[in-house]
């Protein structure tokens, strides 16, 4: 158990990024001891995902508040750096504004789009 735990454990080290190590320098990380939804981030479903570029700098994502029964809605992100920055991740908390993501809190990390 304790070796398939530790081989598991050091593979999801080794293959996982920081999501700001997927950004561009419009990007910066913020502190995330304050509650997320307090700062207006909400949980959302991501149901598609694709890039939008051949550069992989801008993504469009087909997402739904989780809390809502509302259809899914196009978000955008600009600013990545040839990967997505949300990759394997189905319920992020974002901070959306005119369906452009301007703020990321996932397990802790927080980004934010510099303005």
């Amino acid at each position: 158990m304790r070796k398939t735990y530790w081989r598991f454990s050091y593979l999801w080290r080794k293959n996982m990024a920081f999501m700001i190590d997927n950004l561009s320098s419009e990007w910066q990380a913020v502190d995330a001891t304050i509650d997320p939804t307090s700062e207006g981030y909400k949980e959302f479903l991501i149901c598609h995902r694709c890039p939008v570029d051949d550069n992989k700098k801008d993504f469009k994502y087909s997402a739904s508040i989780i809390s809502d029964d509302s259809k899914p809605a196009e978000l955008l992100l600009h600013g990545a750096k040839g990967r997505d920055p949300l990759h394997g991740i189905q319920r992020p908390l974002l901070k959306v504004k005119d369906n452009e993501i301007i703020g990321m809190d996932v397990c802790g990390e927080r980004c934010e789009k510099k303005q």
